[in-house]
């Protein structure tokens, strides 16, 4: 085995051929001026075995090349690994008078190594699940893997059954036991310079797995998670491992470290790369995954209830009246209404048969400014420290935008609102809902400049119905159909408070029941026999005051309030009688 990282020609070739302009002069050689003396065409590289081979007919000191080369970004780092030798960092040094096997040192189970004697042997594979060698830990932590063993077309161990779906890839061995433990399949890669190289080739021969990096917490963990460009996770503390954390904190820490994903760096993805998949919901066909949505409606239409049940839905993973949820934590930042909060969330627990112990939700004690920098800050350490309680956030309620936002909401102060949203989105990997308003023109979109609407995800309009009902409809799905509206009941539920006293709150019950389109003339037409019955205090009503009060309630034209009276006229449901309508009895 080598003590240096290779210069895997799959990860470094493209970059030395385009930085230096070589040209292909001949099959698997291409060849250009040399870094190193200058030499004109006597320089070119090879691919051996995966591994680039320099060469120079000039000067021949392949040495100075590679340092060349290493000095512009293009070859691998030239100093000596530690993987490979075969002691420990101090950090890792045992007791030579302890001889306990490895595996019980680090505080973790063989899963599917072996003991042989006091020393544990892995299993090592090929991409094509071949067992091709193996690797061989001793009670005083020293490593050995078989003889010849050649990385350079991926070479991994597993802990755990490879399933499809979420499968970590680790540097070691005991990192990636200590992440199996957690339920978690993991793949290990022998060392961190392998894995840019064993990512891409897993990717390319298990497309079904869903790949994310367990790095460890220092320079080079980091430095080869980002070059796998993958979703990567790190423990909690600089210089630690997944093995660390787990003998430091136990097993559950492990679990909701790894769920603090990380995406990695990079702004382009080549199209050949793209992946169509499937949506990924919240709440199925109402509330995606990772995306920036809206609940907005008019003071006391009920949108802070809406968005309260949802949250509480997905927090405790209950389905959101018969719609499947994706359980997660949740973070609420509330603006207003702090005094009634509780009363809200007990009445939910009461009527749903709900308790909230140990479920991940937690309620801001106070409104966060989000469009400015240092309430920003302060937002996200506040939220880095939740995650570490309660685990990874995948809601973050903003109620109200109103209350979050500094200054009149104008276009420029809203692009500003919506950067941080993006901003949250991308730090926590999760669904940002906004509470807002009604517009107050367009009565089909939130208050405020166009800037917000145009940068939702989606959007729903909560208004009231009735005396005690409210309606969910969607007004914007960017890259799905738009839902069916959803009707609620509000019902009261009595309650004792923390004090013995009587009081009382209200919960969301759906019902099949639907109000007509605002655009039917069977609405119209209900809005006039409504309006009539009203005023009907004589048993007549001036056309001219039905029309104005039908007009008002529709939010239409006079004229076209008068075409739904005329329509009852003609259907002989109302009469006019010299300006007068008056209800026709058979």
């Amino acid at each position: 085995m080598a003590d240096y990282e290779q210069p895997y020609w799959s990860e470094y070739a493209q970059s030395i051929i385009d930085g230096l302009n070589l040209k292909q002069t001949a099959k698997g050689e291409w060849h250009g001026y040399c870094v190193n003396c200058g030499g004109t065409d006597r320089f070119w590289i090879t691919n051996h075995q995966g591994i680039i081979k320099t060469h120079c007919r000039q000067c021949g000191d392949f040495k100075a090349i590679q340092s060349e080369l290493a000095k512009r970004g293009l070859w691998c780092s030239l100093d000596p690994i530690k993987d490979n030798v075969l002691t420990f960092q101090p950090k890792e040094e045992f007791n030579v008078e302890d001889t306990r096997p490895y595996h019980e040192k680090k505080g973790v189970d063989l899963l599917g190594a072996q003991l042989v004697g006091n020393n544990v042997v892995i299993p090592l594979f090929n991409i094509h699940r071949q067992r091709v060698g193996e690797q061989t830990i001793s009670p005083d932590g020293k490593k050995l893997f078989s003889t010849g063993l050649d990385k350079s077309e991926g070479v991994f161990g597993v802990c755990g059954k490879l399933t499809k779906g979420r499968t970590y890839v680790a540097e070691g061995w005991a990192t990636s036991a200590s992440i199996a433990m957690t339920g978690c399949a993991c793949i290990f890669g022998l060392d961190s310079g392998n894995l840019p190289l064993l990512c891409s080739k897993l990717q390319t021969a298990f497309p079904q797995f869903e790949l994310i990096v367990a790095a460890d917490n220092d320079e080079k963990g980091i430095q080869a998670a980002k070059k796998t460009k993958l979703p990567y996770v790190v423990p909690p503390k600089k210089g630690q491992d997944f093995n660390d954390l787990h003998q430091e904190l136990g097993i559950e820490a492990v679990y909701k470290s790894l769920t603090s994903v990380k995406k990695p760096d990079t702004l382009f993805t080549m199209v050949s790369d793209l992946r169509m998949t499937a949506t990924k919901w919240m709440i199925k066909d109402v509330i995606e995954d990772n995306s920036l949505t809206m609940i907005f409606g008019a003071a006391g239409s009920g949108k802070t209830f809406v968005a309260l049940d949802m949250a509480l839905c997905i927090a405790t993973g209950k389905p959101y009246h018969e719609l499947e949820v994706q359980k997660g934590s949740v973070a609420y930042i509330a603006g207003e209404g702090h005094a009634g909060f509780a009363k809200r969330v007990a009445a939910w627990c009461k009527n749903f048969k709900q308790d909230l112990t140990g479920v991940p939700f937690a309620k801001s004690n106070r409104s966060v400014i989000l469009n400015d920098p240092d309430s920003e800050l302060h937002l996200c350490n506040e939220l880095d420290a939740l995650q570490e309680q309660i685990g990874k956030l995948n809601l973050i309620v903003l109620d109200t935008l109103s209350r979050t936002l500094e200054g009149e909401e104008n276009n420029q102060n809203m692009m500003a609102y919506v950067q941080v949203c993006d901003r949250l989105k991308d730090r926590y990997q999760a669904t940002v809902m906004i509470v807002h308003h009604i517009g107050h023109q367009n009565k089909d979109r939130g208050r405020g400049g166009y800037a917000l609407h145009g940068s939702l995800d989606s959007e729903y309009r909560v208004e009231q119905w009735g005396d005690f009902k409210i309606l969910l409809t969607p007004t914007k799905m960017k890259d799905e159909e738009k839902s069916e509206p959803l009707a609620f009941m509000k019902l009261s539920m009595s309650l004792v408070d923390a004090d013995g006293q009587d009081t009382s709150s209200l919960v969301l019950e759906m019902t099949p029941d639907k109000p007509l389109d605002k655009k039917s003339p069977d609405y119209g037409e209900q809005v006039v026999k409504e309006q009539f019955d009203r005023m009907n205090d004589f048993g007549e009503v001036s056309r001219s005051d039905l029309k104005e009060a039908v007009a008002l309630e529709l939010e239409c034209s006079q004229r076209t309030a008068n075409r739904h009276i005329k329509r009852m006229i003609d259907q002989g449901v109302l009469k006019l009688e010299k300006g007068v309508i008056l209800e026709a009895f058979g």
